[in-house]
């Protein structure tokens, strides 16, 4: 999978996977779009459980390879997951080069993308931040079916 992300535009989203695993990227060379790119990869390769362990397992390491172990946020990442996923199952084209996909859902590079599910304070708590905490059901508008 070819891309010309501006946050890597030398690297394929595998090879920068590869990068990540191997804790070979500074962090801050591993901005929010990079975290999305692995996301999109991992969900490209395997089932959403299967790349939530994988992408989990990463940036923990990731993190503590670089001494800063409370960088990584659970519920942030598997929520992440879940929108990327949720879009990606819904997404006629999805399988597509990260870049594209991304491209058409301009809103995931939207850092605060999840304050539509989750208040500033909860998830920004130690709670959220060691276990994945479920989004609100207040936050999240509701459609009738």
């Amino acid at each position: 999978m070819a891309t010309s992300n501006s946050d890597h535009p030398g690297l394929s989203d595998a090879e920068l996977v590869r990068e990540l695993e191997r804790c070979r990227l500074a962090p801050a060379d591993f901005p929010h779009a990079a975290h999305l790119r692995v996301a999109h990869y991992y969900l490209s390769n395997d089932d959403w459980l299967e790349a939530a362990r994988g992408m989990s397992r990463t940036l923990r390491r990731f993190a503590a390879s670089a001494g800063k172990q409370n960088l990584y946020h659970e519920t942030i990442t598997l929520a992440f997951l879940q929108v990327i996923g949720e879009r990606m199952a819904l997404d006629a084209r999805a399988g597509e080069d990260s870049a594209v996909f991304f491209a058409r859902h301009p809103d995931l590079s939207d850092r605060k993308l999840l304050l539509r599910y989750y208040r500033p304070e909860r998830l920004m708590s130690p709670l959220a931040r060691a276990q994945f905490i479920a989004p609100e059901p207040a936050a999240i508008p509701y459609q009738e079916i």
